[in-house]
């Protein structure tokens, strides 16, 4: 049974539109860590890292594998997200993925490690279509569906999100087996009193034989070491699962270690375009060269100073095809709610620091013939332009620093 489931040359400041894009990481092949243990498959806040790959570190990933899910667009009519009740057709299945896990707190990489375990969904590149539509595994019970557990009260954030009562789709099966079963398993999973009376896999716990499974009966006797594994079993009580499960994500080449620069493209649009990622450099510079020239480091980023606390989020505009990027909350909020229509959120693109103790300024301007924006930290550049192109960029301040 399947659980619930500088600038370089001057011509080119002349027709300047500064862009960041999604960070990345190296790919990097990842060996098993250390031994199984079956009463610690994961570490909480291993579990909980909602944080541990951006939109774009999912997208990149899942390029580097075989399965459906690296051009996979959501088909269905439905909604992810039972506090904000996102449209998720015409999604990819890294924006779904990124976006669930964001609001239920829980890593990306969790969620992709269960849509393996449950359906081989990252390897399989040309799977049945039941595969997907039963994607988390949520709701499908020996291979038969279970439509009522997907009902919910009519006006409840629930039912909104999935009006039909159908759990099937993979959007939907992304959305309800983490705010169905992984996020809830998790928190049920503290060890106090009330929740030894509802399940039995809670952290602290010995279970044997006979103990019961909400309400399905375990299969085998384990401690429960921590929340995270208690999740796990409770999603699918097995221990070959939890063996498989921790295979599964300490086997996959996941987007590791910190961006440790931003780099510089000019597009022949007249725009620039910055990335963090390595992996998207590369890419462009192999695929996009003839519309993307190359320019180097625009700036360095110091992640080893523990100081880029602050999200710098992506807003993709979907009228004139360029991106906006702002670490400032407020800005960012009020894009979402008033300008969603035109500015698509694309989630944090790296992290940077709002705080100019040992920092370099990256300063903004904001292109009054175009309606972009342009960015740079370096401060030559920044003179020249308030110099010569004041009268076409206006000035804005410093958007934010990065750490020395």
């Amino acid at each position: 049974m399947r659980e619930k489931k500088v600038s370089t040359s001057l011509k080119f400041i002349l027709t300047i539109f500064a862009l960041v894009t999604m960070s990345s990481f190296f790919i990097a092949p990842k060996s098993v860590s250390a031994t199984f243990d079956p009463s610690y498959i994961i570490p909480d806040d291993v579990f909980t890292n909602s944080s541990s790959m951006t939109q774009q570190q999912i997208q990149d990933f899942l390029n580097t594998r075989e399965g459906i899910l690296k051009n996979y667009r959501e088909t269905r009519n439905s909604y992810i997200g039972r506090y904000n009740n996102w449209p998720a057709q015409g999604k990819t299945a890294a924006e779904i993925i990124w976006q669930v896990g964001q609001e239920y707190g829980i890593s990306p990489r969790i969620i992709i490690t269960t849509l393996e375990k449950e359906e081989s969904l990252i390897s399989m590149p040309n799977p049945q279509q039941w595969r997907i539509d039963s994607a988390m595994g949520y709701a499908y019970f020996d291979s038969a569906w279970d439509d009522n557990h997907c009902l919910a009260p009519v006006g409840t954030a629930a039912n909104i999100t999935n009006p039909t009562g159908s759990c099937k789709g993979f959007a939907i099966q992304v959305d309800w087996g983490t705010s169905g079963a992984l996020d809830p398993n998790f928190n049920h999973a503290k060890d106090v009193g009330s929740n030894r009376t509802i399940c039995a896999y809670y952290d602290g716990n010995y279970l044997t034989y006979g103990m019961y499974h909400c309400p399905e009966s375990a299969v085998t006797s384990v401690y429960i070491g921590n929340r995270s594994t208690a999740s796990i079993y409770s999603y699918t009580p097995y221990l070959t699962i939890g063996s498989h499960f921790y295979d599964l994500y300490y086997g996959f080449s996941w987007i590791d270690g910190p961006p440790s620069a931003v780099y510089r493209f000019w597009n022949t649009n007249g725009t620039h375009f910055y990335t963090a990622s390595q992996t998207e450099r590369d890419n462009i510079n192999k695929t996009l060269g003839y519309a993307y020239r190359y320019e180097g480091e625009a700036y360095p980023l110091n992640y080893n100073s523990g100081r880029n606390t602050v999200p710098l989020y992506r807003f993709y505009n979907t009228a004139n095809k360029t991106h906006f990027y702002t670490a400032n909350q407020a800005e960012a909020d009020n894009i979402n709610s008033n300008f969603g229509y035109a500015y698509k959120f694309e989630g944090a693109a790296w992290h940077v620091t709002l705080d100019p103790a040992n920092s370099m300024p990256v300063f903004r301007y904001f292109n009054v013939v175009n309606g972009t924006h342009f960015y740079t930290a370096n401060t030559t550049e920044r003179d020249d332009i308030n110099s010569r192109l004041g009268y076409i960029y206006r000035y804005e301040g410093i958007a934010y620093y990065v750490p020395y």
